[in-house]
């Protein structure tokens, strides 16, 4: 924990006037003697509260606490932790009542006999540990803080969160990294998601922002290593530091091929460097973006040959709270400027991938975009019907963002962002699975501002509980999760629907029980069946789209998924080839049938089955 000893790793990060609030975070224990500690209420090195997960040569879990410098010890349990397993790790803080949460069982629960108020850190003793996916959340803390550095090198030294050197308004805290004394260098790790992939003679583009404390000389040395340290597969430097921040890039070439590489930024001289955006893109992806994305992956999508693509969707628009949930202006511009936020599944995006992204990988792929907007209404709060004109303002600006010619405000930010024509953007969905009167008090806010402005824009409804009374739509949202049997079912679901009604607009559908592992057989022979039904009342269904698209095997929150990925590979489920089978060989054609009625081939014609319908 805070200390002298040596054997002791302690970074912090938040504020100590935190309260009642939950950390979340994933660890795994590298090597070592013992677990790993996750610090909470830290108010100073000597006022702080952690858990210690695997301790005393790990056998047992307990918190252990500082008060005024007087360390002591809470209630022990016996636990033991797995070298190399990533385990999810949840306090809970409210007041002097806390719960520690393992792989969500709860492990101790602890009354702080001080306090309840502080910083959260991370810690090892004895350990190599790493940590990722670290969200704060809470009626006191609503920020996140995600990183997976580690600390490197021989010498002495530190790095922390530093929130005293924000690199802009939106950006406010950076990775201090400091040399003190001693031989060698002092550095930080980071393994991207779980392992950097690396092709010899491949090209990389590395991207950091960096400033220094006065009278540091440099360099940062970068180099991409094997994840044992004991090869560099590519070095740069990073000159010309200074104790404004700025941006430094570089081209890094592979010299070989790697699939668990990591990023390392080392100090060899006397000195801090505060470090932030540190980003490392391959230079060829889809459609030779710019930190563009993967081309297998992209790729894939692209081979399905879709014909609308709904984005950002699901409960990622929603959010957790209305806090965490997705703002499209929040994800547009210099990626160094966009916050980031909390994901509902349990990961922190940082919006790389934003609205103009997604606009222009729907033109890449030749597909209609088709965009869902935050209706004001969360998982867990919803905006008051009088503070909604700010939303439906980002509905309007979103589609001004989209089509608006370059004399407008958002036409021009558009433009600036590099795509001075429009992208033409035609459906836009207002909420994901609301529903009730709250929904429908807010759908109407909506419509009446999008039809006014702009009158050919098809409006997408929920069907949650019901589909909204307040005003009409062009198309409904209708969503379908159940097993083989029933979705095969499905398939003459819409043969008894009104041919005068609204159309139907199948958003999110997939088989979600008996699908085995990664998607079988059956599932996939429920779904086409369920297809051949919406193909066959094409008059009343005019858009479907199977649901999740990826998932990375490192970290599935949903199955099943259409496509499987880690950081090297990809496959397509079942399902996947459903659904490109169909893209691929859609019915184009109406074909006649006729009979020639002249006095030599004389009769009438007829259809008819044996054992069939």
């Amino acid at each position: 924990g805070p200390g002298t000893d040596c054997r002791s790793v302690y970074t912090a990060a938040g504020s100590t006037a935190w309260s009642n609030y939950t950390l979340t975070l994933q660890a795994r224990k590298l090597s070592g003697s013992e677990g790993f500690l996750v610090m909470f209420n830290v108010a100073g090195q000597a006022n702080w509260y952690r858990w210690n997960i695997g301790g005393w040569d790990n056998t047992k879990h307990a918190v252990q606490y500082s008060i005024n410098g007087a360390q002591t010890s809470g209630p022990q349990v016996a636990g033991t932790i797995t070298t190399g397993q990533w385990y999810d790790v949840k306090i809970v803080v409210q007041g002097t009542s806390v719960g520690c949460y393992l792989n969500n069982v709860l492990t101790q629960s602890f009354t702080a006999p001080a306090g309840g108020m502080g910083s959260i850190g991370l810690s090892t003793w004895n350990t190599q540990a790493e940590y990722r996916n670290i969200v704060v959340t809470g009626a006191g803390a609503q920020i996140l803080y995600q990183s997976d550095f580690d600390a490197v090198g021989s010498a002495t030294g530190s790095m922390m969160v530093d929130t005293s050197k924000p690199l802009n308004a939106t950006n406010g805290d950076a990775l201090k990294l400091t040399r003190a004394s001693g031989s060698g260098s002092v550095g930080v790790a980071n393994a991207g998601f779980w392992g950097i992939p690396l092709q010899a003679g491949s090209a990389y583009n590395l991207s950091l922002h960096a400033a220094c404390s006065a009278g540091f000389t440099g360099p940062l040395t970068v180099r991409l290593v094997s994840a044992d340290g004991g090869t560099v597969h590519a070095q740069t430097t990073i000159t010309g530091l200074t104790t404004d921040w700025q941006q430094f890039t570089a081209t890094m070439t592979a010299a070989g091929t790697d699939t668990n590489a990591r990023l390392v930024l080392e100090l060899d001289q006397a000195g801090s460097v505060w470090l932030d955006v540190v980003s490392l893109f391959p230079q060829a992806t889809y459609n030779n973006r710019a930190n563009g994305l993967r081309q297998d992956l992209a790729g894939a999508v692209a081979d399905m040959k879709p014909s609308f693509l709904r984005f950002p969707g699901g409960c990622y628009v929603e959010g957790a709270s209305m806090a965490a949930a997705f703002r499209w202006k929040k994800t547009i511009g210099n990626i160094s400027e966009r916050p980031g936020h909390p994901a509902y599944w349990g990961y922190v995006s940082t919006d790389g991938l934003g609205y103009h992204e997604y606009l222009q990988y729907s033109e890449d792929i030749g597909a209609e975009p088709l965009f869902c907007i935050n209706a004001g209404m969360s998982h867990s709060d919803i905006v008051p019907l009088a503070q909604m004109g700010e939303y439906v303002q980002d509905a309007l600006d979103a589609i001004e963002y989209a089509n608006g010619a370059v004399t407008t405000t958002w036409g021009a930010k558009r433009a600036a962002n590099g795509h001075p024509a429009p992208f033409n953007l035609k459906f836009i969905e207002i909420g994901n699975e609301n529903g009730g009167t709250n929904y429908n008090d807010r759908y109407a806010l909506f419509y009446d501002a999008i039809r006014a402005a702009y009158p050919e824009m098809k409006i997408i409804a929920c069907v949650w509980g019901g589909t909204p009374a307040s005003r009409p739509f062009d198309l409904m949202d209708e969503h379908y999760y159940t097993n083989p049997a029933t979705m095969a079912a499905y398939a003459t679901k819409y043969d008894s629907y009104s041919r005068s009604g609204p159309k139907v607009f199948v958003g999110e559908y997939a088989v979600t029980s008996g699908f085995g592992t990664f998607g079988n057989l059956a599932a996939a022979l429920g779904e086409a069946a369920f297809m051949t039904g919406i193909e066959r009342n094409c008059d009343v269904v005019s858009m479907a789209s199977y649901a999740p698209l990826f998932a990375n095997v490192n970290m599935m929150t949903w199955k099943p998924d259409a496509i499987y990925y880690d950081n090297a590979r990809m496959f397509g489920t079942p399902a996947y080839h459903v659904q490109k089978m169909f893209a691929n060989n859609m019915g184009s054609a109406l074909l006649p049938i006729s009979q020639d009625f002249s006095a030599n081939n004389s009769g009438s014609i007829g259809l008819s089955t044996w054992n069939t319908q």
